[in-house]
């Protein structure tokens, strides 16, 4: 059964439940990433959670973690699945830490920015909209007055 500090692949050209005791060691024997998606990171050849099954690569976001890989059951704890968790990456230093925490920030703001301009943008175009109907009901209640006449 894997734990924390080792884990094992179900591949025969790993060899089935060959086991590397340190992070560095199993990182140099991982193959590239085959698909990569929103949330996971399929490989080619799989780590086995403690149920069995392949796990997923998903990416830590949390202020302290930020950015960084991790092993975790494809099914997840709620779902029928174990609490497998295994990091893929070497923590980062307090410095690198800061930085991706800072970008990560950076890309919300500019993104709520983004998201108020086309506010802004989106005003301005019914106020254009607004103004252009008003004229049409002025123009119209003319029109009907000069009818009825």
């Amino acid at each position: 059964m894997p734990t924390t500090s080792t884990t094992s692949f179900n591949s025969s050209s790993y060899g089935i439940g060959e086991s590397f005791s340190s992070h560095a060691e199993l990182r140099h024997k991982l193959p590239h990433a085959t698909r990569i998606d929103k949330k996971y990171i399929t490989l080619e050849r799989e780590v086995m959670c403690h149920c069995s099954r392949p796990c997923v690569v998903k990416i830590s976001w949390t202020c302290a973690h930020p950015g960084r890989r991790f092993y975790a059951c494809a099914r997840g704890h709620h779902h029928g699945g174990c609490d497998y968790f295994l990091w893929m990456d070497d923590k980062f230093t307090n410095y690198v830490s800061c930085i991706l925490n800072d970008l990560v920030g950076t890309i919300s703001n500019l993104l709520e920015e983004r998201r108020s301009h086309v506010d802004v943008d989106e005003i301005v175009k019914l106020r254009a909209e607004n103004n252009l109907l008003r004229s049409k009901v002025v123009k119209l209640s003319q029109e009907l007055e000069a009818s009825n006449r």
